[in-house]
């Protein structure tokens, strides 16, 4: 299996993959990180990890206005929850 950090690294690793398989038969996982309109496309199918930044994003915004509304509190830690959109370049079942 190989994990990337980002779906358009991913997205240049799986030709790669591709090719390996037809060598070798022998078929690997793929997974991308930020779930991105390329792994969405049917040609690419990515597994892709969706960190949800549409939420970061909420967040990040009700803090500063917390904050200029109160003093800032320091070391503030917020705590999102990814999760994990399987498609077809990761979905197969291991003989």
């Amino acid at each position: 299996a190989i994990t990337c950090y980002a779906d358009i690294l991913a997205v240049g690793a799986q030709q790669a993959i591709i090719e390996h398989f037809e060598r070798t038969g022998i078929r690997v996982a793929l997974t991308g990180y930020d779930n991105t309109y390329l792994s969405r496309l049917k040609q690419i199918s990515l597994t892709s990890v969706e960190p949800q930044n549409d939420l970061i994003a909420k967040r990040c915004v009700e803090m500063l206005i917390e904050d200029f509304k109160n003093p800032p509190i320091k070391g503030r830690e917020v705590l999102m929850k990814p999760y994990l959109v399987v498609r077809e370049s990761s979905d197969f079942k291991v003989n």
